[in-house]
C-alpha cells in the first residue's frame, strides 16, 4: 500500500470516528478495547456507551472506537499508521463472563484480529488492598501467548476543585503493565464531560500522548 493511500485511509478512519460520533455526541487501551495501555482488562464498556480515542507514539499513530453493544459485550476497531506509512486495522470483541465480587475477580474473554491473524485471551481483574487499586492478569494465544499483567490505581477518587473554583484537579489514574514482552507505564487524567488525557512511557524510554472521549446514548 502506498504512503499516500495509507495516510488517506487513516485520515478517513479518523474523520469517520470523530465526525460521526462527536457531532452527536473506564481506562482504554490503544488497540481498541477496554484495558490499560496494550493489555485488555476484565472491564467492558457499559451497553449504550462509546469511547473514542487518539494516541500518538514515536512508532506511529492510533485512533480507536470502543462500543458497548449489549450488557457485558463490547466491540472495538482501531487503526494504526506506523512510521513506514502502513495502515493496520485491528478489530476486537470482548465478553464479560463473571462479575467481580469481594472474593473473586471479574473474568472476561476476548479476541483481537489484525492482518489476518486472530488472537484469543482470557483475563481477570480485581481490586486489591486499598480502594482504587486494581490488579489485572491474563493469557491467551497469538500475541497473548505470553502471560500479561498490570496494575492500576486511582490517586484521587473525585475531582478536586480549588477554593476559587478556577482550577480543578482531574481524577488521576496511574497504570503499569507487562504486556508479555515489555513494561509500560502511564497516567490518565479525567476532565469534565468524560474527556481524558493520557501520558504513556513505553519500555521506560519512549513517550506517548493521547486523548479520549466517552459518550453514553
Amino acid at each position: 500500500m502506498s504512503s499516500r493511500t495509507s495516510k488517506s485511509m487513516f485520515l478517513v478512519l479518523l474523520v469517520l470516528i470523530i465526525g460521526v460520533f462527536v457531532g452527536s455526541v473506564q481506562a482504554k487501551n490503544v488497540c481498541g478495547t477496554t484495558g490499560l495501555i496494550n493489555i485488555p482488562t476484565a472491564s467492558v464498556r457499559a451497553s449504550g456507551s462509546m469511547n473514542l480515542a487518539y494516541n500518538w507514539f514515536k512508532k506511529g499513530h492510533y485512533t480507536s472506537m470502543v462500543l458497548g453493544v449489549f450488557p457485558g459485550v463490547e466491540v472495538g476497531l482501531a487503526g494504526r499508521l506506523d512510521n513506514s506509512n502502513e495502515l493496520i486495522l485491528i478489530g476486537n470483541l470482548k465478553v464479560k463472563l463473571l462479575e467481580e465480587t469481594a472474593e473473586y475477580p471479574g473474568i472476561a474473554a476476548g479476541l483481537r484480529a489484525s492482518m489476518g491473524d486472530v488472537s484469543y485471551y482470557i483475563v481477570g481483574s480485581m481490586q486489591i488492598g486499598m480502594p482504587g487499586v486494581r490488579a489485572h492478569a491474563g493469557i491467551g494465544t497469538g500475541e497473548f501467548s505470553n502471560p500479561f499483567a498490570g496494575i492500576s490505581t486511582v490517586l484521587n477518587p473525585v475531582s478536586v476543585s480549588a477554593v476559587d473554583k478556577e482550577f480543578n484537579v482531574p481524577l488521576t489514574t496511574l497504570t503499569c503493565e507487562w504486556d508479555g514482552s515489555s513494561i509500560h507505564a502511564g497516567v490518565l487524567l479525567k476532565f469534565k464531560n468524560q474527556l481524558e488525557g493520557r501520558l504513556t512511557i513505553t519500555d521506560f524510554a519512549k513517550i506517548g500522548v493521547g486523548v479520549n472521549y466517552t459518550y453514553s446514548f
